[in-house]
């Protein structure tokens, strides 16, 4: 209590009871301190920084189950329906927006051209309405109006598990205008045209951007999002859960770096990542776990440690250097 105090912060005691409760805090014990003088109350090492993490928490996030997956998120111990929770309750949300996304496809492959147009103009609304996070407006205006719609149903291809091999780009056809599209969305077209001064273009191409697209779609082609879930320890939640938070914070201080020489537009496509890692809600986050431990089983299958420990050794070099600028 005195560290919340010295904190800034204020909390009641019967607060912390109702937490610890729900499970957002650890469980105390109670420790005898001798006959005829009663027992205390011991909360385990570390509850201190969690109860001082979750009161800043809660006062940017309203709902406790988004607390409590924030603080799953950052390495806190909760309790289990904090997390599986989340990944079950995204998963669920995910598997409705996927049979939306069948539905949209169908519609266009029956030639009902236009109750597809209405499904793709009430997605096009719900992207410029202000809730919309905000990289999915930069992506909007990045690609242009007519060009979003094209790029919302590339995407509902991506969930529905239809993406296929890459179509050649010099073909005139409604998959390689997607493909051009894609790549400009995601910013890596124009570092493979116009790389930054002093920086190389990219070595692949659009073609190797649609097949990490189509690596995503083919994880859940023949299996729903949910029976990923269930079955899977929580060891190996917890280790893809540290390496992706990693990476996004990887992008996020790449962008930083870099934004002083390039600008808003950071190269090699860094800023639509930092712009998901800086607006996802507790739902983007677990929808990205999911996918992410999905792919390591599925496509990386190991080939990611050697740049998950690379990109956790630039990160310690960089805290090293922020500490070091601070002293």
């Amino acid at each position: 209590m005195r560290a919340v105090k010295e904190a800034g912060l204020s909390v009641s005691s019967q607060q912390v009871a109702r937490w610890h409760r729900t499970g957002l805090l650890p469980k105390p014990s109670q420790r005898s301190l001798g006959r005829g003088r009663g027992t205390q109350t011991v909360y385990p090492p570390g509850t201190t920084r969690q109860l001082v993490a979750l009161i800043h928490l809660h006062k940017r996030h309203r709902y406790l189950d988004d607390v409590g997956w924030r603080l799953w998120w950052h390495g806190f111990p909760v309790s289990e329906r904090h997390w599986l929770g989340s990944l079950r309750h995204a998963a669920s949300c995910f598997s409705d927006i996927r049979d939306k996304a069948g539905q949209a496809l169908a519609l266009l492959e029956s030639g009902d051209e236009d109750e597809a147009d209405m499904v793709f103009a009430d997605m096009e609304t719900a992207v410029a309405n202000s809730s919309a996070p905000k990289f999915v407006k930069h992506l909007r205006k990045r690609v242009g109006r007519k060009n979003f719609i094209s790029f919302l149903c590339f995407l509902m291809k991506v969930v529905d598990g239809s993406i296929g091999d890459p179509p050649d780009a010099t073909d005139d056809c409604d998959n390689a205008r997607d493909l051009r599209i894609v790549a400009g969305a995601t910013g890596l077209d124009r570092s493979q045209r116009r790389p930054p001064k002093g920086f190389l273009p990219l070595l692949f191409s659009r073609e190797d951007i649609w097949r990490g697209f189509a690596d995503v779609s083919s994880v859940f082609r023949d299996e729903t999002i949910a029976s990923r879930i269930d079955g899977i320890s929580e060891a190996s939640w917890i280790e893809a859960r540290d390496e992706l938070r990693d990476l996004m914070t990887f992008f996020q201080i790449i962008v930083m770096v870099l934004r002083p020489a390039f600008g808003k537009r950071s190269p090699y496509g860094f800023g639509i990542a930092a712009e998901i890692a800086d607006n996802a809600t507790t739902f983007d986050l677990a929808v990205m776990l999911i996918f992410y431990r999905a792919l390591k089983d599925e496509v990386f299958r190991g080939n990611e440690v050697a740049l998950i420990g690379a990109v956790r050794g630039i990160l310690a070099l960089y805290a090293a250097a922020r500490r070091q600028e601070a002293a």
